[in-house]
């Protein structure tokens, strides 16, 4: 990606989608593992 380096709208949509992306990979993840378990379910404790 460093010999390719999009200037403009172009290049500021694109580094957005990516930083989306990445944001919604890592937050599924975590979720994912959170809901292994019902530890996450209970009130108080």
């Amino acid at each position: 990606m460093a010999w390719w380096e999009p200037e403009g709208p172009l290049g500021l949509a694109m580094l957005w989608l990516a930083c989306n992306f990445l944001f919604m990979v890592l937050r599924a993840i975590s979720l994912g593992l959170r809901v292994r378990t019902d530890a996450w379910m209970r009130l108080g404790d």
